[in-house]
Formats: C-alpha cells, sequence, structure tokens
C-alpha cells in the first residue's frame, strides 16, 4: 500500500487547487453550489514569468482596491513564506515592475525570487473569536481509504487558537494564523498549549455557551457546510486522481470561520502536522489514524468489483470495518455512486449567508 494517490496535489497546491475550482464553477458547480461559498477570493501570481500579466495579475493591478490579504508561496505548506498584507500596493508595484521587466521588490519582505509563484488571498478580517477574543481554525482531515472505486470520509480534527488577542491591524502573524510554526514563539506556550488546543467536543461546548441563542442544529449546520465544502474541492478535482488499487492518503484542511459562522477553506495539506507534541493529539491522533489504516488495509483485501457491487447493495457496507462508527462519514463514495452534495438537501446552504451578529456594548448575541 502506498500512503499517496497521485493527482491530489490539485487539492493540496494551492494554485492547482484554485484551478480546480475555477473550472468547476465553469461546469455550473454541484446541485447549485459552487466555490464562493466556501473559497476565499483568490488571485495567482507569478512571477517568474515577466514581460506580461496574466488575467488574474490584471485583476489585482486595476481592480483590487483595499483590504488586507495574506500572500502564500504556491509550492510549500505548514505556514512558510505567508505574509500579510495591508497595503496592497505593495503587490501592484511588484506586478509593474513584473510587465515591465524591472526588478521586482520584495513583497512584505518575501523574497520573491525564492518563491517565484504565489497565491494572493482575501483575509477574513471578521474571523468569528471565541476564548478572551483571540482567533482560532480548525484543522480537520478528509482520509481516502480507497482509491479505485474512490471512498473520502470526513475525520473530525481539531481547534488551534492564538495566543494572543485579534487584531486585524497587527502585522504579527501570531495574531492571525493558528499554526504552530508562529505560535511557539509565545512565552510558555508549551503550558498553554493544552488550553488553547482542543477537540470539536469542546469546541462545540465553548460555542454554543458563549453564543446562547445557538443550538445544536445551528452546529450540526456548520459541520454540514465543511462537508459540502470539502466534497466539492474533492469532485473538483477528482479526474486528476490516479486510481490504483493500494492508494490511499490522508489530508488535513485548515478552516476559519466568520463572525456569521461562515467556514472558509484555506488550504489542503498533503503532509497534515503530526507530531504527538500536542496533548490534544493524544486524543484524537490514535482514533483517527489507526482507524484510516485498519479500514484500508482491510479494503485493500477486496477486489474493486466486490467492494461496488456489496456497496450497491448496501451503501454503508464500508462502515462496518469501523470501529467507531461515528468516523465513517462520506464525503465521496464511489462504490455507491454517492456524494455528499448529490445525497443531502443542500439549497438551504446556498441561500443561507450566516448568522446575523449583532454586538452590543454589554453583551454578544446572534440573531437569525
Amino acid at each position: 500500500m502506498i500512503t499517496i494517490i497521485d493527482g491530489t496535489t490539485h487539492v493540496d497546491h494551492k494554485v492547482r487547487y484554485a484551478n480546480s475550482l475555477k473550472r468547476q464553477d465553469q461546469l455550473g458547480g454541484i446541485n447549485g453550489y459552487n466555490s464562493s461559498l466556501f473559497n476565499p477570493v483568490s488571485y495567482d501570481l507569478d512571477f517568474n514569468i515577466t514581460g506580461t500579466l496574466s488575467k488574474d495579475e490584471q485583476v489585482v493591478l486595476n481592480e483590487v482596491d483595499g483590504g488586507i490579504w495574506i500572500i502564500k508561496p504556491a509550492y510549500e505548506y505548514g505556514g512558510v513564506g505567508i505574509q500579510m498584507v495591508h497595503d496592497i500596493n505593495s503587490v501592484k508595484q511588484a506586478l509593474k515592475q513584473k510587465q515591465n521587466n524591472e526588478q521586482i521588490n520584495a513583497i512584505q519582505g518575501i523574497d520573491i525570487k525564492k518563491y517565484g509563484q504565489f497565491t494572493l488571498q482575501k483575509y477574513i478580517d471578521k474571523p468569528l473569536l471565541l476564548n478572551n477574543d483571540k482567533k482560532f481554525d480548525y484543522r480537520c482531515y478528509v482520509g481516502y481509504i480507497h482509491s479505485d472505486p474512490l471512498i473520502a470520509v470526513y475525520i473530525p480534527g481539531y481547534i488551534r487558537e492564538t495566543m494572543v488577542k485579534y487584531d486585524p491591524e497587527s502585522t504579527d502573524l501570531m495574531t492571525h494564523i493558528g499554526n504552530g510554526k508562529y505560535q511557539r514563539g509565545y512565552p510558555n506556550y508549551w503550558k498553554l498549549l493544552r488550553k488553547s488546543s482542543y477537540d470539536m467536543r469542546l469546541f462545540k461546548e465553548k460555542l454554543l455557551n458563549k453564543f446562547q441563542e445557538l443550538k445544536e442544529k445551528d452546529y450540526d449546520k456548520l459541520i454540514s457546510k465543511l462537508k459540502a465544502a470539502m466534497t466539492y474541492s474533492i469532485l473538483s478535482a477528482q479526474d486528476k486522481f490516479r486510481k490504483k488499487k493500494g492508494d490511499v492518503q490522508i489530508q488535513g484542511i485548515d478552516i476559519v470561520m466568520d463572525e456569521k459562522l461562515n467556514p472558509y477553506v484555506v488550504e489542503f495539506n498533503s503532509e497534515p502536522y503530526a507530531t504527538p507534541d500536542n496533548p490534544c493529539f493524544e486524543q484524537i491522533f490514535p482514533d483517527i489514524f489507526w482507524e484510516w489504516v485498519d479500514v484500508s488495509m482491510t479494503l485493500h483485501q477486496f477486489s474493486k468489483e466486490y467492494i461496488i457491487a456489496e456497496s450497491q447493495k448496501n451503501p454503508n457496507f464500508v462502515c462496518q470495518f469501523f470501529v467507531r462508527q461515528e468516523l465513517c462519514q462520506f464525503l465521496v463514495n464511489d462504490a455507491s455512486g454517492y456524494n455528499y452534495l448529490q445525497d443531502h438537501d443542500i439549497a438551504w446552504i446556498v441561500q443561507w449567508l450566516g448568522l446575523k451578529v449583532l454586538t452590543l456594548a454589554t453583551e454578544v448575541r446572534i440573531l437569525f
């Protein structure tokens, strides 16, 4: 068995992922759903090619005005090379220099020559805040337990809070990104980590306690929106995946949520961090990885034809091999002809613009 599926770079490589989403959107989306519902506005910038501008680069130069942005090297992961951009004119200046074959100045200190190709992504500057007004992100997973036929499941993950209070004007990445790469520089980081990183059961409890007008059904809707976004991402690139018996994989997905409880996919990661140096990992990782390994190895014993035949008779055929049945949450199951977007009523997702947030001097209330 091989723990990577050729072609999944079309979701975990930033530029290829953006192109996959654009292509699927141009085909009309899926069941009324498209990437504008979960994908922050993004543009591809390629400084390896000079003397001309791509369509994306022309839009940035001529149409983008103001706002806070994040610029990320296209080929990196784990937070490497990321910078906040509070002044979009620094990007526009670099694009003009590229167009005129001039020496290109650094953008926010980023070495343009070193990375070459970037994604410029609109920053979610009104995020949902929990403990002491700190920003957080959610790292969840997609487990590809079989590649031919493709079977992908949603795997719950954990919350990563920042160590400092949120300030949209701050240029310190520790304020904006929950990734440990940036948070480890905080004094007493390892001591505080147990409180700043936790599983989704505790997140649900914190969410419902802070916003008391929220109900469990609202949390369930949030998870439904996450699954819809992940499914759309996979389906947009699925035709690029190599179908080969024994190829399996786990990808990490980073999610941010805005103040209206709308989730946005920041990126997919082909090599999600799994070093057991976080107390939260001790709780969730054994279940995640052993289930993924056990189910994948069990399915490896069967022929493609057998898996399809049994799944056609019983769409939950694969679930019998999960020790924890709650982890059998299909996003895509080609063996049974299932995908989350087609087998769920997602009309409400397309129509739902999120919760209305009303902030008063003495309280925060969330109203429908």
